[in-house]
C-alpha cells in the first residue's frame, strides 16, 4: 500500500454529515485516510507522497451494499421451472431449485462475476447470503477466496434453512460456525479495517425454519462476536405462517427466541407491524432495504418512513438483482413514490441510506470506519468521471447523486489504498474474460442439472400456513 495524495478533486464525504469540498485531495497512508484538506496545502505539506494526480474528477468513498445473493449469478437468461403465481412459488421454483444444484465450484465462480461487477461500479464493500443446499460444506471458503482474488470487502454467511430436511439445515449451522471460528476467536472482538472479510450467522426465513433449529443457532451464536443475517417478512407468506403457527409476527418471534441484537442484519422487514419495528429499534438491529428486488417480486415495499422515524438503522442493499449501488439509489426512491402515491415521498430518506445508512451498517460489522471520506477511515476510494452542469455543493449534492452521478462512468477503484482498477482498467488477482469463460462453461452443466432437477420439493411443514396466493399489503 502506497503513500498516495489524490487530488484536486471534488471530494464527496459521504457520512452522518455529507461535504462536497472543492479543489481537494486525500491523503492516504497504511490503507488509511490520513487528511483531506484543500488540495494546494496538502500538496506542499505531503511533498513526499507520490501524487495522483485525479484531475478534477469527483471522489467519493467506495460504495456498500447491505444485502447480496452473489449465487444468483447463473440465473441470468434461465426462467423458472415453472411460471410463478406469487413469491412461494419463485422460491421453489426458481432459487431453491437453483441453489440445490450448485456445486462448490459453481458457488465460487458465480461470486467472482458479481465481485468483478461491484469492482467496476465502485462497490468495495459487500455483505452477501449464501445457499447451495448440496454443497454447503466449504461454499462460505470458496467465496471467501473469490473475495481475495477480487481485493473487496465482504461479509459472508450461510443460509440456514429446514426446507431441505434436518441433515442440511444441521451441515449449514456447522458451516456457519466453521466461518465464523476462522475469522476471529469466540467472543473476541477482532474485526478491524484490516479484515476485509467478516462474517455472520446466516439464516433464511422464518417460515422455513423450526423452534429447534432457531434454538441451536441461538445456541451456537452465543460463542461468537455476530449477528443473524435473516430475510424478514419479504412476503406476506413469511408472516402469516408466523402468526398461524406460532400466534406472533416474524420479528416477535426472532426476539422470543433471543436472536435480536446489535450485529442482526434484518432484511426487507415489509410485512412487520409498528410495534415490530419498536423492537428492531430497541434492540438496535440493523435493516436491508431492497426495493427494486421487492418491485421485481412484487411482494410490496418496506414502510421506510416508519422505519427511520421509529430509529432503526436501514441501509440499501440489491437482493443479487446487480451490483451497482449508485443505480439502486436511483430507483429507491422512485419505489416509494409509487406505493405511496406520492410525488414528493422518500427523496432525501431513500438518498440517506446509501450516504449515511450504509457507512454505519457496515462500520459495526466489520469495525472501523467505512464508506466515508474522513481521518482514520478507510481508504476505499472510487473515482467518477463527471462533469456537474449545474453547481454541485453541499446542498444540491443529493440531486446530483441520484440523477447524475448515477449515471457516471467510475474511472478508479480502491479498496485499502490498493487500486483494484485505475483509469477504467482492473488490477485483479483474476482475469474477467478468462473467469467469464469458466463460468460460461459451468453455467451449461448447471442448466443441465436445474432443468432434470429430481429433488424432493420443499416440506410443506414449513411453508404451511403461508397463504401465498393471497395479495400482499403493506403494513403501516
Amino acid at each position: 500500500m502506497s503513500n498516495l495524495l489524490l487530488g484536486p478533486a471534488t471530494v464527496c464525504t459521504f457520512g452522518d454529515r455529507p461535504r462536497v469540498l472543492q479543489n481537494a485531495a486525500v491523503v492516504v497512508a497504511g490503507g488509511i485516510i490520513r487528511e483531506v484538506g484543500p488540495c494546494r496545502d496538502l500538496v506542499k505539506r505531503y511533498r513526499e507522497f507520490q501524487r495522483y494526480d485525479t484531475g478534477g474528477a469527483v471522489l467519493m468513498p467506495g460504495l456498500i451494499c447491505a444485502h447480496h445473493h452473489f449465487y444468483s449469478t447463473f440465473a441470468r437468461g434461465l426462467g423458472p421451472a415453472r411460471t410463478p403465481r406469487n413469491f412461494v412459488e419463485v422460491l421453489k421454483y426458481m432459487w431453491w431449485r437453483l441453489d440445490r444444484n450448485l456445486t462448490l465450484e459453481d458457488v465460487y465462480y458465480s461470486a467472482l462475476i458479481p465481485l468483478i461487477e461491484c469492482v467496476r461500479a465502485g462497490t468495495t464493500t459487500v455483505i452477501d447470503h449464501h445457499a447451495s443446499a448440496y454443497a454447503v460444506r466449504g461454499s462460505l471458503q470458496k467465496i471467501a477466496e473469490a473475495v481475495r482474488a477480487v481485493g473487496v470487502r465482504a461479509n459472508l454467511c450461510y443460509e440456514v434453512s429446514d426446507r431441505d430436511g434436518p441433515d442440511i439445515a444441521a451441515e449449514g449451522i456447522e458451516e456457519n460456525c466453521g466461518f465464523l471460528s476462522s475469522m476471529s476467536n469466540p467472543k473476541s472482538k477482532i474485526q478491524n479495517l484490516k479484515s476485509k472479510i467478516t462474517g455472520s450467522f446466516g439464516l433464511h426465513a422464518s417460515f422455513t425454519l423450526s423452534d429447534r433449529t432457531l434454538r441451536e443457532v441461538g445456541r451456537r451464536l452465543a460463542s461468537f462476536d455476530a449477528g443473524v443475517h435473516v430475510h424478514v417478512a419479504e412476503d406476506l407468506a413469511d408472516r402469516r405462517a408466523a402468526l398461524k403457527k406460532h400466534g406472533m409476527g416474524v420479528v416477535e418471534r426472532l426476539d422470543r427466541l433471543d436472536l435480536l441484537c446489535d450485529k442482526t442484519l434484518l432484511a426487507h422487514c415489509i410485512h412487520i407491524t409498528p410495534a415490530e419495528r419498536r423492537i428492531i429499534a430497541r434492540k438496535k438491529c440493523m435493516v436491508a432495504h431492497n426495493p427494486t428486488s421487492n418491485m421485481n417480486n412484487a411482494v410490496g415495499t418496506a414502510n421506510l418512513l416508519g422505519l427511520l422515524r421509529d430509529g432503526v438503522l436501514v441501509g440499501l442493499g440489491t437482493d443479487g438483482m446487480r451490483s451497482n449501488m449508485l443505480d439502486e439509489a436511483k430507483f429507491a426512491p422512485l419505489a416509494h413514490r409509487a406505493a405511496l402515491r406520492n410525488p414528493a415521498a422518500a427523496f432525501l430518506e431513500s438518498a440517506d441510506l446509501l450516504v449515511k445508512g450504509n457507512p454505519r451498517l457496515a462500520s459495526r460489522l466489520f469495525g472501523g470506519r467505512l464508506g466515508v471520506i474522513e481521518p482514520g477511515a478507510a481508504a476505499d476510494l472510487i473515482r467518477l468521471e463527471y462533469h456537474p452542469p449545474t453547481p454541485l455543493t453541499d446542498q444540491t449534492f443529493y440531486g446530483h447523486l441520484l440523477f447524475g452521478l448515477a449515471n457516471a462512468r467510475v474511472l478508479d477503484t480502491m479498496v485499502a489504498g490498493r487500486f483494484l482498477m485505475k483509469g477504467g482498467r482492473l488490477r485483479l488477482g483474476v482475469s474477467e474474460p478468462d473467469v467469464a469463460e469458466a463460468s460460461r462453461t459451468l453455467a451449461q452443466k448447471f442448466r443441465a442439472r436445474f432443468t432434470a432437477d429430481r429433488a424432493r420439493p420443499a416440506s410443506e411443514t414449513h411453508i404451511r400456513g403461508a397463504d401465498p396466493a393471497s395479495r400482499n399489503k403493506v403494513i403501516s
